[in-house]
């Protein structure tokens, strides 16, 4: 095999490599953008249960789901820290995997 033959070997394997590499980046993306509309729907779903629960009559366990029924409702009740500390720590890490997400994507760097 010539030099020049061995090149263009190698050549197309590496086109095809970077296919395939492009093929599993599309193929990984649309399996993230499936997480889009289910991120939604929960906080629609939060939104709802939390602000209209008692006005459409939902079970009381259905409205216990609600962060919004974690965080105490001064002035009425004594502020008590521990909740919302810990809706701060979730709603920090769920931050953090976003923005990780966010690096991955192919946008320009800015």
């Amino acid at each position: 095999m010539s030099p020049n033959e061995l090149m263009a070997v190698l050549e197309d394997i590496r086109q095809r490599v970077s296919q395939l590499e492009k093929e599993e980046l599309h193929a990984r993306r649309g399996r993230n953008l499936r997480w889009v509309g289910a991120s939604w729907a929960i906080l629609a779903a939060c939104v709802v249960v939390g602000f209209l629960g008692e006005v459409l009559h939902l079970p009381r366990w259905l409205q216990d789901l609600s962060p919004f029924e974690r965080v105490p409702q001064l002035p009425a009740a004594s502020l008590t820290l521990l909740p919302l500390l810990v809706i701060s720590a979730i709603a920090a890490s769920l931050t953090l995997v976003g923005l990780g997400g966010l690096r991955r994507r192919d946008i320009g760097r800015i």
